[in-house]
C-alpha cells in the first residue's frame, strides 16, 4: 500500500479550514465493550476538510503521542499512513465504541512535517476544541483498578451534582469562608450542611479502597502532557475515557471536591504511616488543579468570570509541578489557546525557526513591558542545555521550577509587598534583541553571604542561620551608615529575614510579620532547636508542628534553597544561591522584590541571578534615598 500524501487532502488555506477523520473498523467488532481488550479489527478510515468558522459535526481526541517511532499505520484513502502505537490503540477503543464519526486528531490532522502549516493550525486549537461536539480524553486501556475508580467517580460526581449540588455556588471570595465551616462541622445551619456530610460519609470507605488507584491513575503519561490543560478545558462536553469506561469530567470535578473531604477525614482516624503516605500522594494528585483550571475556563467562556493570564498559566504548570512537552517551544505554544492575554502579547507559534530562545525571550519580554516583572523570579538555574543562547533574565519554564517566596492570588488577596512602591515598569526601546534595558534602582553590593539554608535541613541548620544572621547584625550596627531609622529595626532583622517578613497564619493565611506573634514564635523556633540538638529532651512531631515554633519553621520554607547576606552600607536579606560578595542587590521600577545582579565588566552590563529579600526596602523606601538608573541585563 502506498505511503499517504497530504497533498491528496490538501488544505483550502490552514488559517481557515482544519482535516478530520472518519474513523470506522473494517469489519464488526467481536470483543464484549464490557472486556479491557479492544477490538481487534482494522482501521479503515477517510481524511476530509472542513471550514474552522462552520465545520461538520466532529469530535476532539486529547491523548498522549507515547513514543516518537510511528510503528503503526492507518489505512487512508486507500494508502498507508503510520501514526504512533499509542494513538492506534486509543483509535481502536474508541471506533468499537462509537460507529463512523468525524474525529479531529492533531497526529493525522496537521501535516507534523509542515512547520508552517502547523504554527497557522496551533492558532485554531481554541476554535478546534470550542467547536467540537465533545472531547475524548483517552486515559489508556483499563488497568490496576481503573474500572473501578471510574465507577466511582460517576456514582459520587452524579450524586454530588444532585444532592450537594450547591456546593458550586459556594466557591466565591464571599461564601468560601461559609462552605469551610460547613466541611468542618456537621452543627452548621445551612440547607447544604446535611446532604453534603452525607454523601462523604457514603463515599469515604470506598475512596479509601481505591487511594492506590488514584495514585496509578495519576502517573499515567496523559496527566504529564502541556497540551492537555486546553484540551480538557475548552469543550463544554468533555469525557475521560479509559478502556471502555466513560465519565463526564465535570463529575469527576465533583466527585474530587467529595474525595478531598473524606480523605481529610480518613486521615484523622487512620493514623498509620503507610495509610497516610498512600493519602498523601492520592491528595496531591494532578487532576484535581487541572479540573479547577476547565472550571475557570468553562465560567470565562460563559462571562461568569475571568480566565487566566499565560503568566499564571504558567507558574500553575511549571513551578512546583512536572509538566512536558516533546518541544521546548510547546511549553509556551500549548496554552494559548487559554491565555486571555494571548493576542495582547503577540505570541504567535512558530515551527520553522531553529532558535527556540527567541521565542522564550519574545514571550518574557512581552510579559515584563505589560507589567508582568515578577515572572523574573522564575529564571532559575542551571538552565536547560538544550536551549541554547538564552539570556540569564528569561525563565526556560522547565518542569519543578521552584516557587517564589512571595506569592498571592490576586483575585482574593491585597499586596503585602511593595519594593518599587508606587512605580511602574519601565522599559527601554529594544536595543539588543537578547539584552533587557530596565530602569530601577541600586540599592547595595553584598559584601558577605552564608551557607545556602534548604528547610529539610535539621535544627542544627536552623540554629546555624539564626546565629549567622545574628552575626550579621553586629556587623551591620558597627557601620556608620543610616540605613535603618533605630537599632530596633535593624535588630528586627534577627525574626524578619529567615521567612522573608511574611508569616503564615491558620487564621487569615500569609501577612506580614509584626510584633509580638511572630517575634515571639521566633524566639520559639530558636528555642526549641536548641533543646533538640542539645538532646536535653525529645519532642514529637505533633508538638512541633502546632506550636507557634511550627509556623514559623512553616514560614521559613519559603527562603529555601537561599543564602543570608550582608551588603557593604549593612542592609540584610536573602539571596539567590549562586549570588557571592561583590553582586548587586537591586529593585527594578514596577518590581515587588528586589533581585541580585552581577556586573559583567562591561559598563553597565549585568547577568541576573534571582530574586531576593532586603530587610528595610520592602515597601518603597528606595524612592526617597537612590537615583533612578538603567540596567542592561543580558
Amino acid at each position: 500500500m502506498s505511503k499517504f500524501d497530504y497533498k491528496s487532502c490538501a488544505l483550502p488555506s490552514s488559517t481557515t479550514h482544519i482535516r478530520l477523520l472518519q474513523l470506522r473498523l473494517a469489519e464488526p467488532t467481536t470483543t464484549p465493550k464490557s472486556t479491557t481488550s479492544p477490538s481487534n479489527g482494522s482501521l479503515v478510515c477517510e481524511l476530509l476538510t472542513t471550514p474552522i468558522a462552520a465545520p461538520l459535526k466532529f469530535k476532539a481526541l486529547s491523548y498522549t503521542w507515547g513514543t516518537a517511532e510511528k510503528t503503526s499505520f492507518l489505512k487512508l484513502n486507500r494508502t498507508q499512513l503510520n501514526i504512533t502505537p499509542s494513538l492506534h490503540t486509543a483509535l481502536q477503543y474508541i471506533a468499537s465504541q462509537q460507529e463512523d464519526i468525524y474525529l479531529w486528531v492533531d497526529q493525522v490532522c496537521i501535516d507534523q512535517s509542515n512547520g508552517a502549516e502547523k504554527s497557522e493550525q496551533v492558532l485554531l486549537m481554541s476554535d478546534i476544541y470550542r467547536k467540537a461536539e465533545q472531547t475524548l480524553v483517552w486515559l489508556g486501556p483499563a488497568a490496576d483498578r481503573s474500572d473501578e475508580l471510574m465507577d466511582l467517580w460517576l456514582d459520587i460526581g452524579q450524586k454530588a451534582e444532585k444532592t450537594a449540588g450547591g456546593l458550586e455556588s459556594y466557591f466565591t471570595k464571599e461564601k468560601i469562608h461559609r462552605l469551610l465551616e460547613i466541611m468542618e462541622s456537621r452543627s452548621v445551619d445551612d440547607p447544604l450542611t446535611e446532604p453534603y456530610h452525607q454523601l462523604v460519609d457514603e463515599a469515604r470507605p470506598r475512596f479509601e479502597d481505591l487511594m492506590q488507584a488514584i495514585v496509578d491513575l495519576d502517573e499515567r503519561p496523559w496527566f504529564h502532557r502541556v497540551w492537555i490543560v486546553q484540551e480538557v478545558s475548552l469543550c463544554p462536553d468533555t469525557v475521560l475515557v479509559c478502556g471502555h469506561k466513560i465519565v463526564p469530567v465535570d463529575f469527576v470535578r465533583q466527585a474530587s471536591n467529595i474525595f478531598a473531604a473524606a480523605l481529610k477525614q480518613s486521615m484523622r482516624s487512620n493514623p498509620g504511616i503507610s495509610f497516610a503516605q498512600l493519602a498523601l500522594q492520592a491528595q496531591s494528585h494532578r487532576l484535581g488543579p487541572l479540573l479547577s483550571t476547565r472550571k475557570r475556563r468553562q465560567r470565562y467562556a460563559n462571562s461568569k468570570g475571568e480566565g487566566e493570564e499565560l503568566f499564571h498559566l504558567l507558574r500553575k504548570l511549571f513551578v512546583e509541578s512536572d509538566t512536558r512537552a516533546t518541544q521546548n517551544r510547546d511549553r509556551i505554544y500549548g496554552l494559548l489557546a487559554l491565555a486571555v492575554d494571548a493576542e495582547q502579547l503577540g505570541i504567535r507559534p512558530d515551527y520553522t525557526t531553529l532558535n527556540v530562545a527567541s521565542i522564550f525571550t519574545h514571550v518574557a519580554r512581552a510579559m515584563i513591558r505589560q507589567g508582568r516583572i515578577e515572572i523574573l523570579s522564575f529564571s532559575q538555574f542551571p538552565k536547560e542545555k538544550d536551549i541554547e543562547g538564552l539570556p540569564t533574565w528569561v525563565p526556560d519554564w522547565r518542569p519543578n521550577l521552584a516557587p517564589s517566596y512571595y506569592t498571592i492570588f490576586e483575585s482574593a488577596e491585597e499586596h503585602l509587598l511593595g519594593a518599587s512602591g508606587s512605580t511602574q515598569v519601565s522599559m527601554l526601546p529594544k536595543m539588543v534583541q537578547d539584552v533587557l534595558s530596565i530602569r530601577g534602582y541600586l540599592i547595595d553590593s553584598i559584601e558577605e553571604v552564608g551557607n545556602v539554608w534548604h528547610a529539610s535541613d535539621d535544627h542544627a541548620s536552623y540554629l546555624h542561620l539564626f546565629k549567622t544572621l545574628q552575626e550579621f547584625c553586629s556587623k551591620s550596627a558597627t557601620k556608620d551608615e543610616l540605613i535603618y531609622e533605630n537599632p530596633l529595626r535593624r535588630a528586627e532583622a534577627t525574626w524578619r529575614v529567615p521567612i522573608g517578613d511574611l508569616y503564615w497564619d491558620p487564621e487569615v493565611d500569609y501577612i506580614r510579620a509584626r510584633k509580638p506573634l511572630v517575634e515571639d514564635a521566633y524566639h520559639e523556633c530558636v528555642k526549641i532547636s536548641e533543646i533538640i540538638v542539645a538532646g536535653e529532651r525529645q519532642l514529637t512531631a505533633e508538638e512541633i508542628r502546632r506550636s507557634p515554633s511550627g509556623r514559623y519553621r512553616n514560614s521559613m520554607s519559603g527562603m529555601d534553597g537561599k543564602r543570608l547576606y550582608i551588603t557593604r552600607r549593612g542592609y540584610l536579606g536573602m539571596c539567590p544561591d549562586p549570588a557571592v560578595a561583590g553582586d548587586s542587590v537591586v529593585v527594578f521600577c514596577g518590581a515587588r522584590l528586589p533581585y541580585v545582579l552581577r556586573a559583567r565588566g562591561e559598563e553597565d552590563r549585568h547577568t541576573f541571578l534571582g530574586e531576593a529579600y532586603c530587610h528595610g526596602m520592602m515597601d518603597g523606601e528606595v524612592l526617597g534615598r537612590e537615583r533612578e538608573r538603567t540596567f542592561f541585563i543580558e
